[in-house]
């Protein structure tokens, strides 16, 4: 495959479901982007992708599995340093930008991309401007919204958080691997703890 045939993948898994949430998402996105010849990063939490593909099931198997054929071809980053996240949670998470201000695919209407988390990690409570939707692609992962309680989502539920709504993920003894997309507000904002 390849970084496009991914960023299909990531595009048709979308546009398939049959979700009010996802249809207002990406109902008016122009899948037609130029793509950037980006450098291949890895970052430590990587790692935690090797047999990822046990927790997930369905279309979302499909979408892991697209994944995995690209982990050495794409570019993975991390927003905070390790005084922000503390060193444990900077060893053990990482996103990709698939399309965005700085993605694969240069995007100023969206961004999004896949989002990891290791195992027995808390992303800490955060807001940011930009509307985000969210789809655990994975099995085991509590979602906190507003300050209330953690919630376990299953693979293919979509959450959406709404502009500067807090919120945080966190996760047992299973990484999560989850489908993001940012629109609205400022698409390359660090977000705020």
């Amino acid at each position: 495959m390849s970084v496009k045939g991914l960023f299909n993948d990531y595009r048709d898994y979308l546009t398939m479901l049959d979700d009010e949430d996802i249809r207002d998402f990406v109902g008016a996105v122009d899948w037609f982007l130029n793509q950037r010849n980006l450098e291949a990063v890895r970052v430590p939490g990587v790692r935690h992708m090797q047999g990822l593909d046990q927790y997930s099931s369905g279309h979302e198997l499909r979408l892991v599995n697209s994944l995995l054929a690209e982990l050495d071809t794409v570019q993975w980053m991390r927003i905070y340093s390790e005084d922000e996240v503390g060193s444990e949670f900077h060893e053990n998470w990482g996103y990709l930008e698939l399309l965005g201000g700085r993605g694969h695919f240069d995007s100023s209407q969206r961004a999004g991309g896949f989002y990891l988390q290791g195992p027995n990690q808390n992303y800490k409570s955060h807001k940011h401007v930009a509307e985000e939707l969210f789809i655990p692609l994975t099995e085991g992962s509590l979602w906190m919204r507003d300050n209330g309680e953690f919630v376990e989502h299953p693979v293919g539920e979509v959450i959406v958080h709404e502009s500067n709504e807090v919120h945080s993920m966190r996760t047992n003894d299973k990484p999560l691997l989850a489908l993001w997309m940012w629109r609205d507000g400022d698409l390359m904002q660090k977000p705020e703890f």
